[in-house]
């Protein structure tokens, strides 16, 4: 029952960003911008195999695209089990009951990449597929970059 009430939460927010873009709210990005990415994660958990690919992807995404053209957030859950990572990115701190954070952080950014190796799936947390699939979903709803990036495929 709890995942279906998240589901239908996030779901809601999606449509009601959807309506609020139609309607004419929200900036889209504009050239000469930095383009704000927020990286959507399970990071801060002492998963080093999720903290490894989202420090690959950044670094990845600023070659392509250049450091001074870009400003990056990443999730976390914890700021402590991240220190050290995710050098000049804004992290911010994903809370256990993520649609209100979710909500207002993908608003502040031009796009979400989502990187989880099980950001499909539900195996480890129907959760963790809602948020993934929000944050997505959010950002989709208002015609922004809106996509998952080193999923795993098994």
């Amino acid at each position: 029952m709890t995942d279906f009430l998240l589901v239908a939460w996030v779901s809601a927010l999606i449509e009601l960003r959807r309506l609020g873009w139609m309607l004419g709210l929200g900036k889209p990005w504009s050239a000469g911008e930095k383009l704000k990415l927020l990286f959507a994660g399970y990071n801060g958990t002492r998963n080093t195999g999720s903290d490894a690919r989202v420090e690959e992807m950044l670094r990845q995404v600023r070659h392509v695209l250049g450091a001074d053209n870009v400003d990056f957030s990443v999730m976390t859950q914890d700021f402590g089990r991240t220190k050290g990572y995710f050098e000049g990115t804004r992290q911010v701190y994903l809370p256990d009951v993520f649609p209100p954070f979710l909500w207002h952080e993908v608003r502040q950014n031009h796009g979400v990449i989502a990187c989880e190796g099980s950001m499909f799936k539900s195996k480890f947390a129907n959760a963790l597929t809602t948020m993934m699939i929000g944050s997505l979903g959010l950002a989709s709803a208002e015609n922004k970059l809106s996509i998952g990036y080193g999923g795993e495929a098994g």
